[in-house]
């Protein structure tokens, strides 16, 4: 099973689903830097992010995945 990112794009929060558990979940902008961060939680808000395209890292007990998601306002 693979981890499902929603809703993309996103306004509020972006919802994570993964077969494991999620540990912690980490955005990037398009230059590296990291912008949000929360650990222990199926969900992270991207309210206070400007829109664009970001990365975001999601950690799990079984590994570590990265998927690009949008910000729309």
């Amino acid at each position: 099973d693979a981890v499902k990112v929603y809703p993309v794009p996103a306004r509020d929060v972006i919802n994570v689903e993964a077969p494991a558990q999620v540990k912690a979940l980490e955005l990037y902008n398009i230059c590296g830097e990291k912008v949000a961060a929360v650990n222990g939680a199926n969900a992270i808000s991207v309210e206070e992010l400007g829109q664009g395209v970001y990365l975001m890292r999601v950690v799990t007990t079984e590994g570590s995945s990265v998927h690009r998601v949008a910000v729309s306002k």
